[in-house]
């Protein structure tokens, strides 16, 4: 079961009676310490942190990860000055993207992000308009369908279209020998497919097979799919066991130290997941039979649409009734639709008022936030170190107006 951040000190409620609700406060020193577990987990291949953008994508965020020492992985060119807004420095930032128009390519090579392409017609593209002049990364789609991959990663090995198949690689090794490209980089990220060390480990060593096919590789890049602890489907594997194994196998793909290309990492979920929660404040109550009651809330999956897009599961904190009585409760946001949040078989009592928290919300909460219903996207908090810092004023409806003619 997850729990609230500790936010130094500082509660969710009085973040809420100060900026006002709905509001996502994100604990910076979480973020720091899982930071600091993924660069000790993997000292022994001195890995590089790219934090990937699209988990929590608002500015003080990011400006945190840069003064963690970390960089950015980014999924489109607009990741990509927002990162260059925060400070980043183009050669800090890495694309990687699968079926891009040509003017994004194009676009990223003018900015000098690396770029990591994952199709085949994009490389293509890129040969052609590009070609040898600026090199670039090649995202592979391992084959997870051996005995001991689990079922969700041959789902992904067989169902993915991010990255180029194994048995398509030649075809890239071909325009490199001809001239028309220059790879210095290999990328594989299994996503939440990455539920074990048998996956880590099969993934690992096709990057390291396809990068023997190159001639000067300057990095491997392992994607990210570490998943935080309160994950429902339990915690990933042993990072510290994890980073050991590569370290091994390095060393025997690659005797002399001097030779080993970079080690990178993209972890999103795992650096901010536990680190944010949204409160939000119950506007109404409704009992139902069979000791049943419905809390209504002024948020709704505009601003929060993991559960209704993924089924995926929250822990729902009382912050006014710690204490009250447990009751079964299912939360409704605001929203004209079939808005159902949460269902809790035990939540302390729920009244009027109330403020109430979705814990692990850091992710892929805000940035997925939309204005649906004609409202406004919610503040964002950053503390660390027992001072809160606005990160996000709430809208107003001139920002929501402002775009339209």
């Amino acid at each position: 079961m997850s729990t609230l951040p500790t936010f130094s000190g500082l509660t969710p409620s009085s973040l809420a009676r100060r900026y006002g609700t709905p509001l996502y406060a994100y604990d910076g020193d979480v973020i720091e310490d899982r930071f600091r577990q993924l660069e000790s987990a993997f000292a022994g291949v001195s890995a590089r942190i790219h934090y990937s953008v699209k988990a929590l994508a608002t500015g003080r965020v990011l400006e945190l990860v840069r003064e963690l020492g970390g960089r950015l992985d980014v999924v489109s060119v607009y990741e990509a000055r927002m990162g260059l807004a925060a400070g980043f420095r183009p050669e800090e930032i890495l694309f990687t993207t699968s079926h891009p128009s040509i003017d994004e390519i194009l676009e990223a090579v003018d900015i000098g992000i690396g770029t990591v392409l994952g199709d085949l017609e994009s490389v293509e593209l890129y040969a052609d308009r590009v070609g040898g002049r600026v090199p670039i990364g090649i995202r592979l789609r391992p084959d997870l369908s051996g005995d001991g991959m689990p079922d969700a990663a041959r789902a992904w090995s067989a169902d993915t279209l991010f990255g180029i198949p194994d048995r398509d690689l030649e075809e890239v090794v071909e325009m490199v020998a001809g001239g028309r490209l220059r790879v210095d980089g290999i990328h594989i990220h299994t996503g939440s497919a990455l539920q074990g060390e048998a996956v880590f480990h099969a993934a690992a060593r096709c990057l390291l097979e396809a990068a023997s096919r190159f001639e000067r590789i300057r990095y491997l890049d392992l994607g990210g799919g570490f998943r935080p602890d309160s994950d429902p489907r339990g915690p990933g594997p042993d990072l510290f066991s994890l980073g050991a194994w590569l370290a091994g196998e390095l060393e025997q793909f690659y005797p002399e130290a001097k030779s080993r290309p970079e080690i990178l990492l993209e972890p999103g979920r795992f650096l901010v997941a536990e680190a944010g929660c949204l409160v939000t404040r119950v506007t109404g109550i409704e009992e139902r039979t069979g000791a049943e009651r419905i809390a209504c809330v002024d948020t709704g999956f505009h601003q929060f649409i993991r559960p209704r897009l993924y089924g995926a599961q929250h822990e729902v904190v009382n912050l006014s009734n710690p204490d009250g009585t447990p009751m079964r409760t299912r939360i409704f946001g605001c929203l004209c639709e079939a808005d159902e949040m949460a269902k809790e078989d035990a939540l302390p009592e729920v009244r009027t008022g109330d403020l109430l928290a979705f814990t692990s919300a850091g992710a892929y909460g805000a940035c997925m936030a939309s204005n649906y219903n004609g409202r406004p996207r919610p503040v964002e908090v950053l503390v660390r170190g027992g001072v809160a810092r606005l990160a996000r004023r709430r809208e107003t409806m001139a920002d929501i107006l402002g775009p339209q003619l």
